[in-house]
């Protein structure tokens, strides 16, 4: 079941990537429309990674299910330069649903000001290597090879792109946040 669940944050992030690629890095949200979906789909990767941070006291990036829901937050951070009000209302509030209230009416603000501020990173390493997760665990998963949850890693040739400064600075941001919401 937690794979299924795993294979489904992947495919949404995928989507999220290959939408905001076509829309130039997802800037313009007057061409995203509802900024619901993408809010939850931002709240559920923070809820998956809170807990993450609570259960482990850290985010692993050499986890599939850990990189793959850090490029789902990055992505959804992209919609926030230049949003309307609209959009961000409408983020906000689904990104209080997919957090599971994790993210409330309290926290919200503080939250959208740490998601904005990720744009300021450079989160390209984390997004590619997520997208080659992403699709080695689809790939494996039908040809029945996958490996638990627990088990599954970024393949190596792909961790070595994550052990930068930009990745270290980014996942210190994203803890940030992380923080807000009473991570450690």
């Amino acid at each position: 079941m937690k794979l299924l669940k795993t294979l489904a944050v992947a495919a949404t992030a995928l989507m999220l990537l290959s939408s905001c690629s076509r829309l130039q890095g997802g800037n313009n949200s007057n061409a995203n429309g509802d900024g619901t979906q993408t809010g939850a789909t931002t709240g559920a990767s923070l809820y998956n990674l809170y807990n993450v941070v609570k259960a482990t006291g850290m985010v692993d990036v050499s986890k599939v299910d850990n990189i793959v829901n850090i490029a789902a937050v990055l992505t959804g951070a992209t919609t926030l330069e230049n949003a309307t009000a609209n959009y961000l209302s409408q983020f906000s509030n689904g990104l209080i649903s997919g957090s599971s209230n994790l993210v409330n009416t309290n926290n919200v603000s503080n939250v959208l000001t740490g998601l904005t501020n990720l744009n300021n990173l450079d989160g390209s390493a984390i997004t590619k290597a997520a997208a080659s997760a992403a699709a080695t665990a689809a790939l494996s998963a039908a040809t029945g090879t996958t490996k638990t949850q627990q088990s599954a890693t970024v393949p190596s040739t792909t961790q070595q792109s994550l052990k930068t400064q930009d990745v270290a600075n980014t996942v210190s941001a994203i803890s940030g946040i992380l923080g807000l919401l009473g991570g450690k």
